[in-house]
């Protein structure tokens, strides 16, 4: 996130004027899937932005997607098996990992997951990031996507987890509708949350369950509280609504560009024997460092340097090759630090 272009004033005249008599409600527990206007909110806002069927009846809002991706392994079922992106999302899989689920990483190839080893894996579930795959950032072609949703038709029990982690960033080309917006047969759950677009500690994220998912949840979970205070939860809606929302949107793709193209020509003046991958859209990229050393050789020598960054491998469930691959993430830093950094990049790699 980048710290300095945060609308501070904005939000903190939003909060101000939310603290009062007036809203007293406010500090009483509310409706356990989120306040219905910040949903409503929400929904017009896939709807616009996305492609996303959607009504505030369908969506369940909660402090991070990790949080979400726990309840609705409560919903569908821990005995189910679970197939993941390999690589893809470590978090997710860790989340899975402790509750004991059956996971089955499956390989990618140029157009995302791998929909032949789908259908071998015997999985019900499917976990993916289709439209800037983590860590890749493949975009998934419409032709793989409604491969996905031919497997997912095929069984009652079979559900897509769409994850749009950072979609609102994508820098080339026309944006491209959700998953989910392809999906006539409520066969996937959309996941979302504004920790990319708009600040990770305010913790909101969302998911629009299909009818069948959210009938589950109102019978049987229903009693759990919104995590998300209702204060945060207005404030947003007040955002959204005013329109300060997609203003600070616009701005953060214009700064986030910029950036990234910084990066991209440090990386060619400095860093020789590199590959870049996935330019293209999201908060980081990945470089691929030819120079002879191992990914936690890399990972060492910038330590030693002062600069903490995540191997490739960090990614995979299983990986039995050196990636000498690492992540490059940019959004919280100015030009002349991550020129710094690079520079440093480049003493501790010896490139």
């Amino acid at each position: 996130m980048d710290l300095e272009s945060f609308p501070y004033s904005t939000w903190r005249k939003i909060n101000k004027d939310l603290i009062n008599e007036e809203n007293k409600e406010l500090l009483q527990i509310g409706h356990s899937q989120g306040d219905k206007n910040l949903r409503e909110t929400i929904s017009e806002y896939l709807r616009f932005s996305r492609g996303v069927n959607s009504n505030a009846d369908n969506i369940v809002i909660g402090a991070g997607t990790e949080y979400l991706v726990q309840i609705l392994i409560n919903i569908l079922g821990s005995e189910k098996i679970y197939a993941v992106e390999e690589p893809g999302y470590y978090k997710i899989k860790k989340i899975l990992k402790i509750r004991k689920t059956e996971i089955k990483p499956i390989r990618l190839d140029n157009q995302g997951i791998d929909v032949d080893e789908l259908y071998k894996s015997n999985a019900e579930i499917v976990h993916i990031t289709p439209s800037h795959q983590f860590p890749t950032g493949k975009i998934m072609p419409i032709s793989r996507r409604m491969q996905l949703l031919s497997w997912a038709q095929e069984s009652v029990n079979r559900y897509i987890i769409e994850d749009d982690y950072d979609s609102e960033f994508r820098f080339e080309g026309k944006p491209i509708p959700a998953l989910q917006s392809l999906d006539t047969r409520g066969k996937v759950i959309y996941i979302g949350t504004f920790s990319k677009s708009f600040a990770p500690s305010i913790r909101i994220a969302y998911m629009v369950l299909p009818d069948e998912l959210i009938k589950e949840y109102r019978e049987n979970f229903s009693f759990l509280i919104c995590t998300v205070s209702r204060l945060d939860q207005q404030a947003l809606y007040r955002f959204i609504e005013d329109g300060y929302f997609e203003r600070h949107l616009n701005k953060m793709r214009n700064i986030y560009k910029k950036k990234r193209e910084f990066l991209v020509s440090l990386i060619k003046k400095y860093l020789s024997n590199t590959e870049i991958i996935g330019t293209n859209s999201g908060l980081h990229l990945l470089l691929k460092v030819n120079n002879g050393m191992s990914e936690n050789e890399l990972i060492k020598n910038a330590e030693e340097k002062g600069i903490r960054i995540l191997g490739l491998s960090n990614s995979y469930d299983d990986i039995k090759f050196d990636t000498k691959t690492i992540f490059l993430g940019y959004a919280s830093l100015n030009n002349s630090d991550m020129e710094e950094a690079i520079i440093l990049l480049k003493s501790a790699w010896n490139i």
